[in-house]
């Protein structure tokens, strides 16, 4: 499946040097180190290390407590009133004091706008104890991304490691830990929502694609390829499991929940206090338009996002795998830059993208002969996780620079991805060669 694996070129090999080998083996182990301590952060988390933290930083893994709290109101009595500030701030006061936390941070007076769905899928989390509970969720998202990374490296497990551990070292990967986010699990729907999507499984496709609701701000984008394929099956699947889901919501909390849910939608979207944090499109806004202004010109950019994506399928459709390869790390990075709300923990999803375009091992693809926009391309992903923890050092005049850094760095991304795709081997297949285009393993 690679592209740019080059596996004819004959050039003559170079013996790597003693100093080479040396700093790649130091590289290696530094990543080792990251993810060893990353796991152990985790871990020490899961087994009696949660009160510590939360005594000591209030604010630490919110969102999975938040999630939690979701869980905890689908089990209540109160399920009817989910949506209800009182309620969610009562929930989320009885979680916190169960870890010796008498007051409740601002940062939870905000209430949470998550689909229905979310409510009777965090119920059964909720059925444990908050630290079983969360051990639990760091097990569900590492199994996710690696078996997704997996299947997208075409089942090469040394490649899947080492995708991996470059990843473990970013700042999303650590504010994913840190705030107890879905980033792990929904990097690894994606990946299997693309991987399915090449391999034409349509079932596997439909179903990554539902369960990418986690982070519904992204499922418009990803919807495109299906839409453009016309692989209706695969959409089907995808609106049956969401149905289901909301069936289970609907009959567990009552019919008066969508209701709420969009009351809610508008009203965090109109005094989202994380707006200032964003890094996407809607986020830079923030800082020179008011409201209603801010939402309407951030819904149109997402409109704008979501026709180029639709663009680019329609153009590399029906063309090589590689250019297609391409069009999926656009549909990524656009949805990123694009969607109403895009925090630097989101990132995550870039290893997809890396997954997708970046060669194998052992190719010997000469450096000379890397093209402008694809030399960005690599130096970009592959700096990736410095990039994000030296931008984040950026704390001067709040968190515009901050914001701005991150923007621009997806910007040039998603402008990379594009190009990269319009220089990829462009002759139009035939409907039955075009048929029979996947991503073997």
């Amino acid at each position: 499946m690679r592209p740019n694996d080059d596996s004819n070129y004959s050039g003559r090999k170079r013996p790597i040097s003693i100093l080479g080998t040396l700093a790649l083996g130091g590289l290696l182990a530094v990543l080792i180190l990251n993810a060893l301590a990353l796991i152990l952060f985790a871990d020490g988390l899961a087994f009696g290390a949660l009160d510590k933290l939360i005594a000591k930083k209030p604010t630490a893994l919110q969102d999975f407590i938040k999630y939690y709290a979701c869980g905890k109101i689908a089990l209540s009595n109160k399920r009817a009133d989910a949506y209800t500030p009182t309620n969610q701030i009562g929930q989320l006061k009885e979680i916190l004091s169960g870890l010796d936390r008498t007051s409740l941070p601002k940062q939870y007076l905000f209430p949470t706008d998550y689909p229905p769905p979310v409510y009777p899928i965090m119920s059964i989390l909720a059925m444990l104890p908050i630290n079983q509970a969360l051990g639990l969720w760091w097990v569900i998202s590492l199994i996710s991304a690696v078996v997704g990374a997996y299947m997208l490296r075409q089942q090469r497990l040394g490649e899947t490691a080492l995708l991996l551990l470059w990843s473990a070292s970013s700042l999303a990967a650590w504010r994913t830990v840190g705030m107890g986010q879905t980033s792990g699990i929904i990097l690894g729907t994606v990946s299997l929502f693309f991987y399915c999507f090449f391999a034409k499984r349509n079932i596997g496709c439909g179903i990554a694609l539902a369960i990418s609701i986690l982070k519904l701000q992204y499922a418009p984008f990803l919807l495109i390829p299906l839409i453009v394929a016309k692989r209706w099956l695969a959409a089907c699947i995808a609106g049956l499991v969401v149905l289901l889901l909301t069936a289970c919501a609907l009959v567990l909390m009552g019919p008066q929940i969508l209701l709420s849910y969009f009351h809610a939608v508008i009203k965090v979207e109109a005094t989202d206090p994380y707006l200032a944090t964003m890094i996407c499109l809607k986020g830079l806004l923030s800082y020179i338009l008011p409201e209603p202004s801010l939402s309407a010109l951030s819904m149109l950019g997402m409109i704008a996002g979501i026709i180029s994506c639709t663009c680019i399928w329609k153009y590399s459709i029906c063309r090589s795998l590689e250019t297609q390869l391409w069009a999926a790390s656009f549909t990524i990075s656009i949805a990123l830059l694009a969607s109403l709300h895009t925090q630097n923990y989101d990132l995550l999803l870039l290893t997809v993208a890396a997954a997708l375009t970046i060669p194998k091992l052992g190719s010997r693809k000469p450096y000379r002969r890397l093209s402008s926009p694809l030399l960005i391309w690599y130096i970009l992903l592959t700096s990736f996780p410095i990039i994000s923890w030296l931008l984040t050092r950026i704390t001067f005049h709040g968190y515009f620079w901050q914001a701005l850094g991150f923007f621009l760095f997806l910007l040039t991304i998603t402008i990379t991805a594009l190009l990269n795709m319009l220089q990829t081997n462009n002759q139009v297949f035939a409907v039955k060669e075009q048929s029979e285009a996947t991503l073997s393993c």
